[in-house]
């Protein structure tokens, strides 16, 4: 049995907190493993007081989780940000990352003591969750041979048995007839997600189609309340996002949710759609996939390594610099015609989804992935 000390966040939605969480979880199963773990300040402190929702038998293993008497241990698994990258009192130090546009702020990367004094970036592993975020770092000068992707996972308990009651439920409380055709997008509603585009693309699908709904559920609870910016974009790619029928069919969802319900939201919509322009995972996708809902994603990022192609679309994109680096440019015009795909072909679709659900809950359960995790820690 190795000692391993996990360092990072044990409560927040925020992203990489809830990868440790969900981690934490499964690795406390693990008999290979004596666990530790050592909370770190959080980047943002706002963070830390927002529920992650997990029920109370996880939220307890995770707080009956404590530092270790004493150091060293075997091993040392970080998981917040910055990135802290450098030796520490372990055989082997693994730090998880994600790398979305190829390059980070000279901030993003410190040593032992919160800056850049004492970064060594020989001292550790890396580890992150898309063969895309992997060719971020090599782009910034890290050496392939010390760069590990793990996938992130999804619960299959909360996406096995979708119930028609709590489709309806949610819709109704919604606002959303039962006939609609409903898409979703979940996430930071950030400029990365391709909001603007999302939107730009809903307007004109909806235009001529009178039964399209769009969910856009925000992370307003860490970030605040970022959609402006992106319906601002749309109405310069397209003024009929001013339309009174568009604003009318818009559903934005700002509460911060358990994991339930963030589970029931994927149950009552039909397609999950994410032009986005760089993701290091792009989780929520994933989870879509899991509760068995067809996916529209931009070609060419971080979800091409779990898209399935017969249910899937990938959105054209082409590959874009910007100030942060580089990211992929989402095309409106292939949005929209994958949307009305969708929307034509319903049922078949559906069907194919539902289906493949079950391979990617067993493939990308937190359980699978995590052992991958583990196996590599322990090697």
């Amino acid at each position: 049995m190795k000692s391993l000390l996990v360092e990072g966040w044990r409560s927040s939605p925020q992203s990489y907190a809830l990868v440790n969480q969900h981690q934490l979880l499964c690795l406390a199963r693990n008999p290979n493993f004596l666990l530790y773990h050592l909370d770190v300040p959080f980047f943002r402190p706002e963070w830390k007081g927002v529920d992650a929702g997990f029920g109370p038998a996880e939220n307890a293993v995770l707080q009956a989780l404590r530092p270790p008497p004493e150091l060293p241990v075997d091993l040392i698994y970080r998981i917040s940000w910055p990135l802290r990258v450098h030796a520490g009192p372990a055989d082997k130090v693994f730090v998880f990352g994600t790398c979305e546009f190829g390059r980070f702020p000279p901030d993003s990367i410190c040593g032992p003591d919160g800056d850049a004094r004492g970064v060594d970036f020989h001292a550790v592993q890396l580890i992150t969750s898309s063969r895309w975020s992997r060719d971020g770092f090599v782009a910034m000068g890290f050496r392939e041979e010390q760069l590990h992707v793990v996938p992130l996972g999804v619960d299959p308990s909360l996406f096995e048995r979708p119930r028609p009651e709590l489709r309806a439920r949610v819709r109704s409380d919604l606002n959303i007839p039962g006939e609609a055709f409903v898409f979703l997008n979940i996430g930071a509603m950030t400029w990365n997600k391709g909001v603007g585009p999302l939107v730009a693309a809903f307007a004109r699908h909806r235009m001529s189609n009178d039964n399209a709904i769009l969910i856009l559920k925000g992370g307003d609870a860490l970030y605040g309340t970022q959609v402006g910016d992106g319906v601002a974009e749309a109405k310069i790619l397209n003024p009929d996002v001013t339309h009174p029928k568009v604003a009318a069919s818009i559903r934005y969802v700002p509460d911060n949710l358990t994991q339930t319900a963030m589970a029931a939201l994927y149950h009552a919509s039909d397609v999950y759609v994410s032009p986005y322009r760089a993701e290091g995972f792009n989780l929520p996708a994933l989870e879509a996939l899991a509760a068995g809902l067809p996916l529209i994603a931009t070609a060419g990022g971080a979800t091409d390594d779990y898209l399935p192609a017969d249910y899937c679309r990938r959105i054209d994109s082409v590959l874009s610099t910007n100030p942060d680096g580089y990211h992929l440019e989402p095309s409106v015009d292939s949005i929209v015609e994958h949307m009305q795909s969708m929307s034509d072909s319903a049922q078949a679709v559906r069907v194919a989804a539902t289906e493949g659900s079950i391979k990617i809950r067993t493939r990308y359960s937190w359980e699978s992935v995590t052992r991958q995790l583990a196996d590599l820690m322990s090697a």
